[in-house]
């Protein structure tokens, strides 16, 4: 959505975004309409190689396989509707970006009326959302040690 996606820059170089969405269901309603069919009925007409990936996609669309946010209660959706993703370059971290970012978007969810925001994130950036207000509901150790956290916040 681009009204949900903000950008950090300096002068000659973009170093940080943050792409959210304030309605994760209704996100993922559109997600199926537009991707999700069209891609199916690519892969039943074989314009795909049947690999890994493609059985991987086919399992979780047909619900057969779920994504690891998957394993959360569903009161984390409704409970905090918007979600988020962001980056910010490795040589530019720990200078602030992140934290406006973050700032800008909760001001235009609070602006929109949506009551709450969740994430899911690797150990990295987890100080950097507990200081702004985000607070732990779970986590999941994954294959190779990688534990994702899932954190909510009020708007």
């Amino acid at each position: 959505m681009p009204d949900w996606t903000f950008v950090a820059e300096t002068a000659d170089r973009l170093v940080g975004y943050l792409t959210g969405c304030p309605d994760t269901a209704a996100f993922e309603r559109a997600r199926a309409l537009r991707v999700t069919l069209p891609l199916l009925a690519r892969v039943a007409a074989g314009r795909y190689a049947w690999t890994e990936d493609t059985r991987r996609f086919v399992r979780r669309a047909f619900g057969l396989a779920r994504l690891p946010e998957d394993r959360f209660p569903p009161r984390l959706r409704a409970d905090y509707p918007a979600h988020l993703h962001m980056n910010v370059a490795a040589g530019f971290r720990g200078r602030g970006i992140g934290a406006g970012l973050l700032t800008r978007y909760l001001e235009a969810l609070r602006e929109h009326g949506v009551s709450g925001v969740h994430l899911f994130c690797g150990p990295g950036p987890l100080r950097l959302y507990q200081r702004r207000g985000f607070e732990e509901v779970g986590h999941l150790d994954l294959q190779g040690g990688l534990r994702v956290f899932a954190l909510t916040r009020g708007v």
